[in-house]
């Protein structure tokens, strides 16, 4: 399926990060390098101490940059930016994560825009740190999705008027969830295509065995990771069950 250069000026790009300025310089750069324009890229810097603002605006002058002064999590800048940006398509990338062409992204835009029930698609997630060849994939399928991952998704606009933001007491994991549970009682569907893919640059054997973390430096520790996605497990039977 060929795409359509009109969708692709209607993208917003929203990142949010906080102190990892080599992973973000990656992404912006791949952003570009498939046709993307710096004023596409709005990024939120969640109080970084490692001097991320000024080497964004140093490097990238039109990129929009919101800079916390205190920090507020991935969710709430991921609404803030969602609230405050224009465009007709929303696309949420992680600081460590990447689409392979402009081909892939034009396809997606097209394969959400052909149905007006269809409101989020969500790239299918490689998660390594080696490079991703498009060729180890064959063409695939469009499918209905339960849900959708956070590090390479698009949202419409016209899905956000209808749901809503994010629930900010998710705090990390279990938001995408709850918006895809919010998405089909409002009518609206989650799609995928297997060949479409997002590269979350992310060593899962590293991370893992960061059993504690340090979250100001935006590591995660595996035994807060499981706790809260233990309390969000509960949180959306609580909310969505009678």
């Amino acid at each position: 399926m060929k795409g359509d250069n009109n969708f692709l000026s209607e993208v917003v790009v929203i990142i949010t990060t906080r102190n990892r300025i080599g992973e973000l310089l990656i992404t912006i750069r791949k952003c570009l390098e498939i046709g993307l324009q710096q004023g596409q890229l709005f990024i939120t810097d969640d109080s970084s101490t490692d001097g991320t603002p000024e080497t964004v605006i140093k490097h990238f002058p039109d990129v929009v940059i919101q800079i916390n002064t205190v920090q507020y999590g991935y969710i709430h800048n991921r609404n803030f930016m969602m609230k405050n940006s224009l465009g007709r398509f929303i696309l949420s990338l992680d600081d460590d994560s990447n689409l392979l062409s402009r081909s892939d992204l034009e396809e997606a835009l097209q394969l959400l825009d052909s149905k007006k029930q269809y409101g989020i698609f969500g790239f299918m997630p490689v998660e390594q740190l080696a490079t991703v060849n498009k060729s180890d994939f064959s063409n695939g399928e469009v499918f209905l999705s339960k849900w959708y991952i956070g590090c390479g998704h698009i949202i419409k606009r016209s899905t956000l008027d209808k749901i809503g933001l994010y629930r900010e007491e998710f705090i990390f994991y279990g938001e995408e969830i709850d918006f895809s549970v919010r998405c089909f009682k409002a009518g609206l569907f989650v799609i995928s295509k297997s060949d479409l893919i997002v590269h979350h640059r992310v060593n899962y054997k590293d991370r893992n065995n960061n059993i504690k973390g340090d979250k100001s430096k935006g590591e995660y520790g595996i035994l807060w990771r499981s706790e809260l996605a233990m309390a969000n497990s509960l949180t959306h039977i609580l909310i969505n069950f009678p």
